[in-house]
């Protein structure tokens, strides 16, 4: 399985809990618990599906909140081994729809952050059909269609 399918996977399932979880977002005190959802469940989903038990991906957007320590839920010890690169599915360059510009990427990563949508007012939320994805290009927030990238897994040295 390609790591694009295993991807739409966990958008799928992202799309389809989303309004249960934005009910239990609401009567959160603690405010944590949309991001140790989304962490316990991307280290579940997708994490685990893409390579082999000693294969530990960096945090799902903010990470989680319930270990002091780390902002993993499962393997709290362990440290990120691996990052999700993204790479144009058609041309040479990546449309960042923030930016309005082509991003050339062949001498620096964009990186996966987190799953997003545009509205209507040119921003960003975390909201569904999460057919965006927020990306880190050179540290700074980039946004770019889901369906125009293809998603390789990166050694983090």
């Amino acid at each position: 399985m390609t790591i694009n399918k295993v991807l739409e996977g966990f958008v799928s399932l992202l799309c389809l809990y989303w309004p249960s979880i934005e009910q239990l977002i609401c009567a959160d005190a603690t405010r944590s618990f949309k991001d140790d959802w989304l962490q316990a469940n991307w280290e579940l989903i997708v994490e685990r599906q893409l390579g082999s038990s000693d294969t530990y991906l960096e945090v799902y957007g903010d990470g989680a909140d319930c270990n002091d320590t780390s902002s993993r839920v499962l393997f709290p010890n362990e440290n990120a081994t691996h990052n999700l690169i993204l790479k144009p599915k058609n041309k040479d360059n990546v449309y960042d729809i923030l930016g309005e510009i082509y991003i050339d990427n062949k001498d620096n990563d964009i990186i996966f952050q987190k799953f997003v949508t545009i509205k209507e007012d040119g921003w960003y939320y975390e909201e569904p059909p999460f057919d965006m994805v927020e990306a880190l290009y050179r540290d700074e927030v980039i946004i770019v269609r889901f369906d125009a990238v293809n998603v390789e897994l990166g050694i983090i040295s």
